[in-house]
């Protein structure tokens, strides 16, 4: 098994497999409901023309620029891991601190956010 060859530790393994498992079980849900939902209704519009390359010079734009600042993040992270490791700091704890507030602020932001407008959230 693919697994074994990797060498992982039992626990990796599981999480691996139950993670995968959810997400294909999302998929298909998905999959299904969409089917659901689109049989007898017209499709919806897609972009064309003008409004197609427009879309597409948008899309290729902020790709580029996301793909620069992944990039800085990414080269960012080793000298972030380096810099911690050096003062003796709990990395760790920095990495569970910054997760769970972000699933737990993330979550209350997101919903507020889309009530009072992308706009005002961005300014406070």
């Amino acid at each position: 098994m693919i697994l074994q060859v990797l060498d992982w530790p039992a626990w990796a393994s599981r999480t691996f497999l139950v993670l995968a498992s959810i997400t294909s079980c999302v998929a298909i849900g998905e999959r299904i409901a969409s089917k659901r939902n689109s049989d007898g209704k017209e499709e919806e519009e897609k972009p064309s023309g003008e409004k197609l390359a427009e879309f597409r010079s948008f899309q290729r734009q902020y790709l580029i620029v996301y793909t620069i600042i992944m990039g800085a993040d990414w080269l960012q992270g080793t000298n972030m891991y380096t810099l911690y490791q050096s003062y003796n700091v709990d990395i760790s704890a920095l990495f569970i601190t910054g997760f769970t507030s972000s699933a737990i602020f993330g979550t209350i932001v997101g919903m507020y956010v889309d009530i009072w407008g992308r706009k005002l959230g961005c300014i406070v």
